[in-house]
């Protein structure tokens, strides 16, 4: 088959990929004189060839696999998927080493989260087989829904949730470590808040088994959230520790009222755009509580932040007063994001393709990525990213949690002290 003919074969799976996620391609427009200040548009434009021809384009040749990587963390086209779009943007080259056409995709966090990237990407993987794609939950309704019952009961009473237990947030400024600044606006800026690739760590958690077997109701990513919470606090000394983190709100559509969301038709496992919603933790840290009475407490917080996720982030700032005005800030300054398909994405899952290389850049702090995999679902993967540190310092990072981690599953540490995690870290 000719590189001709690859070429064509690649463009027509794409173009069948984007017109199954036609919001990957969409554009994200505002203007305060023709919009309210605080309204955005999200614009699915019609997929004809000439969208289809801004938004796959020929890259060229490129001798080896290895340029992939190298061209991905230098991409050549600074204004691929920023705003207003398209927000998606798919470079195909050449590969001369192994006869191949490689695909180098630049996608906005406007238009994907890692929920709908895995149901793309596996699109893209099925019809580069030549099979028929199943049809999505269009993201229009799943948007349509948010927009239209963001101020109804069940949407304040979610705000207010938040608004409760924040409450005297402006006290807790020093739980922010090192305050950073964060560059916006340019390609060149998401560059230097990340300029590498993500640091990743594996490790196993020996007393995972026991804690499954008598403590089901615990589960293990809360048991790192709750490590990445002691390091926050043991590295600031502060009485609580302060971050974000992300929440898939895949459950159903948001804040439908009882009557229709007992009919069960409003699920959004399967919506292909981006639900993921942030979530602010405010944890105080008791050193007299025992481990497992913290694992609890951290696990009915996170039932409850799942519950409320969808809350509209501008009511609780307003809600909060001027405290609420902190909140940006701390989106952008200590994040956790558990991705439950964390163990798969270190191996390649695909058929009829093979992901080489992600590059990402977040103007953060520190992000912390962590998901279960390996043989026995007993194997913790990491990466981090952020501005804060350099390669080392996230590392060092990354080892604490581990040393945490395996502390508090540890069953001889269950009626111990919170307080006495401090031992395995100054070892």
């Amino acid at each position: 088959m000719s590189a001709t003919e690859r070429f064509q074969d690649l463009r027509k799976a794409m173009k069948k990929m984007l017109a199954n996620n036609r919001f990957l391609a969409s554009f994200l427009v505002w203007d305060s004189t023709a919009l309210k200040p605080d309204v955005a548009l999200h614009v699915a434009v019609r997929q004809t060839d000439k969208i289809f021809d801004l938004v796959i384009q020929d890259g060229g040749k490129l001798k080896k696999i290895d340029d992939i990587k190298t061209t991905t963390a230098n991409y050549p086209h600074p204004s691929h998927a920023m705003f207003p779009g398209p927000l998606t943007r798919a470079m195909l080259y050449d590969i001369e080493e192994t006869g191949t056409i490689a695909v180098i995709l630049a996608v906005s966090h406007a238009v994907v989260d890692a929920s709908s990237a895995q149901i793309f990407r596996e699109d893209l993987d099925n019809a580069l087989g030549g099979a028929s794609l199943e049809e999505h939950v269009d993201f229009k309704p799943y948007a349509d829904s948010y927009y239209n019952f963001r101020t109804s009961a069940e949407a304040r009473a979610a705000a207010n949730w938040h608004v409760k237990r924040l409450e005297g947030l402006e006290s807790h400024r020093k739980a922010l470590e090192n305050p950073f600044p964060v560059p916006k606006g340019t390609y060149e800026a998401r560059i230097a808040a990340s300029g590498r690739d993500l640091t990743q760590h594996v490790f196993q958690v020996p007393g995972l088994d026991d804690l499954r077997r008598e403590h089901k109701q615990i589960a293990l990513n809360v048991v790192v959230k709750t490590a990445f919470a002691l390091v926050q606090v043991y590295r600031t000394g502060h009485t609580h520790a302060l971050y974000q983190n992300f929440e898939a709100s895949r459950t159903s559509f948001p804040f439908l009222p009882r009557s229709l969301e007992s009919r069960g038709e409003f699920g959004a496992a399967d919506v292909a755009g981006p639900t993921v919603q942030i979530v602010i933790n405010l944890v105080e840290v008791d050193r007299a509580q025992t481990v497992l009475a913290l694992l609890n407490h951290m696990q009915t917080e996170q039932t409850s932040l799942t519950r409320h996720a969808a809350a509209p982030f501008r009511q609780i700032m307003e809600g909060l007063g001027p405290a609420g005005c902190l909140l940006p800030a701390m989106v952008s300054h200590q994040a956790f994001n558990w991705l439950p398909t964390m163990g798969g994405m270190m191996r390649n899952p695909y058929e009829n393709m093979e992901m080489v290389h992600m590059d990402t850049y977040p103007a953060a702090g520190i992000g912390i990525l962590a998901g279960l995999g390996g043989p026995d679902s007993s194997t913790v993967f990491m990466q981090a990213m952020g501005q804060m540190f350099d390669e080392c310092g996230l590392r060092e990072y990354m080892t604490q949690i581990e040393k945490i981690t395996r502390w508090l599953t540890d069953r001889n540490n269950w009626e111990s002290p919170v307080g006495g995690f401090t031992t395995v870290l100054e070892d």
